[in-house]
């Protein structure tokens, strides 16, 4: 159902502990009225989704084979001769072995045939790709997805539902990104892209017909899908809206649905779902634990890092490594350790501060990185890709001449002596807490030459520190030049230093207007939503004039970004002076950078900044994972530290010269013990002597642990 429709669902519950798990499927698909949803559409084919997470054979986090193939069975009779599971890898196929779909079908028991004789097929929907059109300026633009699942005729979702860190909890909704080809699904729709943008489109682009959500021994608790825990949950919920089904499976859960992120942002997008009918037992499970709200949080702020996601991504999980081996030795040691010491995170308090401490000092010190990386060092800023908001691409006719009539008065309030005008000065006032500006600089660039090398059109995207965003022309002139255009864009922290106080990128969704005449360019500019609410306003004018053989640049603007809290706490206004001067300071700076930009233009010179990103076009496309970069670096700590090491072991008692009796699988060496001398002076200290053997053999294990990782880089 495509986004912001209100076309009614049909929700049924069902719940009933001493009933199989078939009978229950049967009695939510009844009371949905599966059989009218689920009518056979000629030689069509019907496919049901399936997000195989787990790591183990018979993990609670995965969704029941018993009810996929009962399900299978059911539309076998309903007439659908071609119908299947479908799947793809995900992101832990870049940290773990046999994480293919058809490695995870194998593995978990999906043998092409249902016990009650059953054919139906495995497909893998990162293969047959085609362009799967969806809308201009989105996201997803020129993005593919598997033919087989565009074309098909009936599309179910079948989900677990589980608790979850960070997602909160996790229900069918969750389960669509096994639809998208892209293996590492984390880093490219998740953390590149919004992941609600991305489920929004994908609902529109292939319409969901029936969404079901296994709730049967759902994991709960802080261990979520990555350490199950099994609950005594026994309920189905089946509709034909994924949004409708998902609310009242978090209701089942215990749970506010915008508990979860992502459904949060879908209730924005299109509100709360209309229900045609709904049936069954709504009151939540007895006793279900949800995560602890605080490990919940400091893991939310963990993974705002994009780094830190991926790196502790392979760590906090229980693995059966003999069917899902990691491919980084680093990986399996750390694993090893912590999900030992993380079983259970609940009923451990000390693991579970620890485990919370641990997220929020990393989160601490990446914050302090990307900080020092927006004022010191840009070309490691990650770019963006955003698409354009609804509400910006809704506006008409009446909104845009709005615009202009709006700045054009702002503009003749704020004035401007005539001295001014010729003097590459800024010009500012205070207007209910925005700021109102003009400045300009002549080029010593005749006007042809000038426009010919920075189009009047994407000027916003040739500004100081322009991270991404996105560009969408709606009319063009007879020469082919946008006339009106929709825009999103994306900043880097303005002034940068209040990185270090937590700001937030600008990002902004604007609509704007270009007019062209024979010596002069013009756009304006107008900010609609704020998709991060950094910014109220950030509407303005940018002119080019031609003037003898200069070109005369000149820029207005209304802009109110929102403050860090600290610094909003300050309450600058009671210190007008210094607000003035750290005002003048950051506009002179600005659009200093921002003129030297449009000069590096005209010279053809490079001006992006950051590390440029976008979906790859294969689906095995990936960015090397942070733990190989991360053992290079301490391989090489090592190497620089490794004489020093070797003068202070050394130093330690002699472990004696023996061969070792054994190696293990992790390459430490095991060895007899030695028969103890008689001390000629004072006898050894055995601590001093235990410590150094440990300490020895334990960086000879390291060290070959890390060659091997930087070798898997």
């Amino acid at each position: 159902m495509p986004a912001g429709s209100k076309a009614s669902a049909t929700v049924a519950v069902a719940e009933d502990a001493a009933k199989a798990a078939r009978e229950l499927l049967d009695a939510a698909l009844t009371g949905c009225g599966f059989e009218r949803v689920a009518a056979a559409r000629g030689a069509s084919r019907a496919l049901i989704l399936l997000d195989l997470c787990g790591f183990e054979l018979g993990s609670a986090a995965l969704p029941s084979r018993e009810l996929i193939e009962h399900l299978l069975d059911r539309l076998a009779a309903l007439g659908w001769r071609d119908i299947g599971i479908a799947l793809t890898a995900d992101s832990s196929s870049t940290f773990a072995d046999n994480r293919s779909a058809a490695a995870l079908a194998d593995l978990f028991g999906y043998q092409y045939q249902t016990p009650s004789g059953t054919a139906y097929d495995v497909l893998d929907l990162s293969e047959g790709l085609i362009e799967a059109e969806f809308p201009a300026g989105s996201v997803l633009d020129g993005a593919r997805l598997s033919r087989a699942w565009v074309e098909c005729g009936l599309r179910i979702v079948l989900a677990k539902a589980a608790t979850d860190i960070p997602e909160g909890i996790v229900l069918a909704a969750n389960a669509l990104f096994a639809a998208l080809p892209l293996h590492d699904k984390d880093y490219y729709y998740r953390l590149t892209l919004d992941p609600v943008d991305v489920v929004t489109l994908l609902l529109e682009r292939c319409p969901i017909a029936l969404a079901i959500v296994d709730g049967i021994a759902a994991p709960e608790g802080s261990g979520g899908r990555a350490i199950p825990r099994a609950s005594s949950s026994a309920f189905i919920v089946a509709g034909t809206d994924v949004l409708a089904v998902d609310c009242i499976a978090a209701g089942k859960l215990g749970a506010d649905p915008a508990l979860s992120p992502l459904l949060r942002g879908l209730l924005e997008r299109r509100s709360w779902p209309a229900f045609k009918e709904l049936c069954g037992p709504l009151q939540a499970v007895p006793g279900f634990r949800l995560p602890d709200p605080w490990l919940l949080e400091s893991a939310r702020w963990r993974d705002s890092s994009m780094y830190l996601a991926r790196l502790v991504a392979p760590w906090l999980r229980r693995v059966d490594t003999s069917l899902f081996p990691f491919k980084n030795p680093l990986d399996a040691m750390i694993n090893a350790q912590l999900c030992a010491r993380l079983a259970d995170p609940d009923a451990d308090n000390a693991a579970r501060a620890w485990l919370i401490y641990a997220n929020t000092l990393g989160a601490m010190l990446q914050r302090s990185l990307d900080a020092w990386r927006v004022n010191y060092s840009k070309d490691r800023v990650e770019r963006r890709i955003a698409g354009i908001s609804v509400e910006t691409l809704a506006c008409d006719d009446a909104d845009y001449d709005l615009m202009q009539r709006e700045l054009d008065d702002l503009q003749h309030w704020l004035g401007a002596p005539e001295e001014y005008l010729l003097q590459p000065t800024l010009h500012w006032r205070p207007l209910a807490g925005a700021t109102i500006f003009s400045c300009r600089r002549r080029f010593p660039v005749p006007f042809e030459t000038f426009t010919a090398h920075v189009d009047v059109a994407r000027s916003i995207q040739y500004m100081n520190d322009y991270l991404g965003g996105r560009i969408l022309v709606l009319e063009r002139d007879d020469s082919g030049r946008p006339l009106r255009q929709v825009e999103r864009n994306l900043y880097l922290p303005q002034p940068n230093y209040l990185a270090w106080w937590g700001a937030l990128p600008i990002d902004v969704s604007k609509i704007e207007s270009v007019f062209y005449g024979a010596d002069c360019h013009r756009m304006y500019w107008k900010t609609i939503k704020s998709e991060n609410a950094s910014a109220s306003f950030d509407d303005g004018i940018i002119e080019f004039r031609g003037q003898g053989g200069d070109t005369l640049v000149s820029v207005f603007g209304r802009q109110l970004f929102a403050l860090p809290p600290t610094l909003d706490r300050a309450a600058l206004d009671r210190a007008p002076q210094l607000k003035a001067q750290l005002i003048e300071h950051a506009y002179r700076q600005f659009f200093s950078r921002t003129f030297s930009n449009f000069e590096a233009l005209c010279e053809g010179r490079d001006i992006l900044v950051g590390r440029a990103v976008g979906l790859p076009k294969e689906p095995d496309e990936a960015p090397g994972r942070p733990i190989d970069s991360l053992g290079e670096i301490i391989a090489q700590v090592l190497e620089l530290l490794g004489p020093w090491l070797q003068r202070l072991l050394a130093q330690s008692p002699e472990r004696g010269a023996q061969p070792p009796i054994a190696t293990d699988e992790l390459g430490y060496a095991h060895f007899q013990a030695a028969t103890l001398r008689a001390p000629t002076t004072a006898a050894p200290d055995p601590i001093a002597a235990w410590l150094g053997d440990f300490w020895s053999g334990y960086l000879e294990a390291l060290g070959r642990d890390l060659l091997r990782s930087s070798k898997h880089a």
